[in-house]
């Protein structure tokens, strides 16, 4: 392993527990050996080491300017702090007699800076037993939950149960292979940051780890502690505005969801309503169009269409007859039979309300068009307002024409009394093949009681 200076030994003399092992954690390898202090008479009490890292402001008896006093090469110190690269101050003081140079060779946020998330958790996966020490060490005085592995298997156990925040795996260990466990890791938790920490040059390992789904790459040896920090909030800061930005997405989905939900409501709502008043100015109740609306829905299902397109055919069923709104009162509400000038005129309520409604592209409003013009068509050809035929005439119309009439035969109008059941049934059984479609009438009959639980529920 790489030394981090060229010096075979350093003392750490601070008081303060956090930072001092912060220090001994990232200096310490098998090159440089540490020792560590908290006060300064016992550093100076002990045999000199080659260097040492001194805290100026130490709350014992002997101040660090004291220990620098008896600390000559204190040069060597300033080199230290070069060699290491750590971000912090330097400050000088004059002390007594001569000037001593007091270097803070570590950065003051060491002391002072924010910890991790409280319950940030990490996973160190590696075979080297002194690396994942001086991780734990590192990183639980940050304030995270550390938990260590010496290989794939276990390390895979342990963030299945653990779950962990984060993940530190190396490449080569003996069983099973670093990319193996990062391949595995993104199958359990693609969102969970995996990074490698190796020492491998192969830069075919380190495209294949990427592919594989790892976040970030560390060689080894760690120089600094701090920068493994570094990109381990790095990757921890990405994970969690990938996070957010997914729950913002969904967030935006509910919202669009329910905003579709309100407009299509508010549709269904016009649509209705505009078919109540057809069906108004025509001195019939509102109960009608809500009627054949349902008894259309059970019978596109008994005919076989999707649950979708009966539930679309049953909130557009209720404007079929909106274009009454067009025809003249004399005319519509003429209690006697109509002369034949007045039935053309009559008639044109299709053209009407395929023209009310309009050429609008959602698909209720398309269907509602279509039905509103085509349900007067007969199956033989006779109907108005284009005289179709068969199966030219839409399914949808000659669904409605059948629920329609029916409920027309069967409601207490100005001018006629309500037809019993069966006398209504019968004239539909009539009707098949010449009105009415006779495939769809075997299949009205089938689903009779449901009609009458339909009438009995929404009754004028």
């Amino acid at each position: 392993m790489k030394p981090i200076c060229n010096f075979p030994s350093m003392r750490v003399i601070e008081d303060d527990d956090c930072p001092r092992r912060k220090l001994v954690s990232m200096l310490d390898n098998e090159a440089l050996t540490v020792f560590e202090t908290c006060r300064g008479e016992a550093a100076l009490a002990r045999s000199r080491q080659h260097v040492a890292i001194v805290e100026i402001r130490l709350t014992n008896r002997m101040s660090g300017d004291s220990i620098v006093r008896g600390i000559r090469n204190y040069r060597v110190l300033r080199s230290v702090a070069s060699e290491l690269g750590l971000r912090g101050a330097l400050y000088a003081s004059e002390t007594g007699r001569g000037s001593a140079s007091v270097f803070r060779a570590y950065p003051q946020n060491l002391k002072e800076s924010h910890a991790m998330e409280p319950e940030t958790r990490l996973l160190t996966i590696d075979d080297d037993e002194r690396l994942r020490r001086s991780i734990r060490v590192y990183f639980e005085d940050s304030g995270m939950t550390v938990f260590e592995a010496a290989d794939g298997r276990t390390g895979l156990t342990l963030f299945a149960e653990k779950r962990p925040d984060i993940v530190l795996v190396d490449l080569t260990m003996p069983g099973m292979h670093g990319l193996d466990v990062i391949k595995e890791l993104a199958g359990m938790s693609p969102e969970t940051p995996a990074i490698v920490v190796s020492g491998t040059a192969d830069l075919s390992d380190a495209v294949e780890a990427v592919h594989r789904g790892v976040w970030d790459f560390v060689t080894k040896p760690i120089v600094s502690m701090m920068s493994l920090e570094h990109t381990v909030r790095q990757c921890l800061d990405r994970a969690r505005l990938k996070k957010e930005n997914e729950l913002y997405r969904l967030h935006l989905e509910q919202l669009v969801a329910r905003r579709t939900e309100e407009v299509r409501r508010t549709r269904l709502q016009i649509i209705q309503r505009l078919g109540r008043a057809a069906e108004y100015r025509d001195n019939e109740t509102g109960m009608h169009v809500i009627r054949i609306s349902h008894v259309s829905r059970l019978l596109a299902l008994r005919a076989g269409l999707s649950d979708a397109r009966a539930e679309t055919l049953m909130n557009a069923s209720p404007m079929h007859d909106v274009g009454k709104i067009g025809i003249p009162d004399q005319i519509l509400l003429k209690p006697g039979k109509l002369l034949d000038d007045e039935w053309e005129i009559m008639m044109t309520h299709a053209q009407i309300g395929a023209d009310i409604i309009g050429d609008d592209p959602s698909e209720i409003m398309h269907l509602a068009a279509l039905i509103a013009l085509n349900h007067h068509e007969k199956w033989d050809g006779s109907g108005y307002p284009n005289g179709l035929r068969g199966e030219n005439i839409p399914i949808e119309a000659r669904i409605v024409a059948i629920a329609d009439v029916f409920d027309a035969l069967t409601s207490r109008r100005p001018y006629k009394e309500a037809w019993p059941e069966e006398r209504a049934l019968d004239h539909i059984r009539e009707g098949a093949g010449a009105h009415f479609d006779p495939q769809l009438v075997p299949l009205f009959m089938e689903i009779v009681p449901e009609i009458r639980a339909i009438r009995h529920r929404y009754h004028d």
